[in-house]
């Protein structure tokens, strides 16, 4: 069974790694200006707050290879880091230096978050949901190729790219093409396998697809597939308050 997040390593991988490591360079940057700024390398608080520093950039970066979800939570913890920063040097220690620090360290971290946020690596998905009824998943057929078909379910769509799950093993880069199952809807919208979530026993492998624009159909069909989740996850949502509705009432 697959233990590890699996993805390919292209140019929008690098942009993003290239991201991670700028921000761990600033972080450590800002620690030791901010240090030399109030000249207190020998008092405990230096010590601690390098300790915290330090082993925060090493489960950011685990959590950034493995694509754990402990990257948001180190994200926000990183986000209160430099928000006290701002604080202290602008209201207390004032400098100039360890503000742009801050603010530029500030920004690679929103830069991050956003990359990070894509469907590719951390779709929205609706945890909350228990009840499968309600749960804003779109039900989809796959075509694997060599006239294979496969149910799966279309879990987030944004920014050109989809997350969708199904229980069939699929290599990365492997061409596939996805068909809502919504009514009279009828056509198919190509793509390739990005990334590769491990699967949890019993449960859809969740792959990462990259859709293909080759012509203009194909952004138009985009825009469709699209569309239909938005309103089958409003259409899920309105049935379930009105059943509970009707229990309660």
């Amino acid at each position: 069974m697959m233990q590890t997040f699996m993805e390919i390593k292209n140019e929008s991988y690098t942009k993003t790694q290239m991201s991670v490591y700028a921000l761990c360079v600033l972080l450590v940057s800002l620690m030791f200006v901010s240090t030399a700024v109030r000249e207190r390398y020998f008092e405990l608080n230096f010590l601690v707050e390098m300790i915290f520093v330090f082993v925060s950039l090493r489960f950011y970066m685990i959590s950034f290879v493995k694509k754990n979800y402990t990257f948001w939570g180190i994200s926000f913890v990183f986000g209160l880091y430099l928000l006290k920063k701002i604080l202290q040097f602008t209201f207390v220690d004032y400098s100039i230096i360890v503000l742009y620090l801050s603010f530029l360290s500030g920004i690679f971290l929103l830069v991050n978050c956003y990359m990070m946020s894509s469907p590719l690596f951390y779709p929205r998905i609706q945890w909350w949901e228990y009840d499968f009824r309600y749960r804003g998943d779109l039900k989809i057929e796959v075509d694997l190729g060599s006239d294979q078909i496969v149910a799966g379910r279309l879990s987030d769509i944004r920014r050109g790219v989809a997350s969708i799950e199904i229980f069939e093993f699929v290599d990365l880069n492997s061409p596939v093409k996805i068909k809502p199952v919504y009514g009279q809807i009828n056509f198919f919208l190509s793509g390739s396998i990005q990334t590769i979530r491990p699967s949890i026993p019993g449960r859809p492998i969740r792959y990462g697809i990259k859709f293909q624009f080759s012509e203009k159909e194909d952004r138009k069909n985009y825009a469709r597939l699209k569309n239909i989740w938005l309103m089958n996850n409003k259409v899920k949502i309105r049935r379930k308050f009105t059943e509970i509705k009707e229990k309660n009432g």
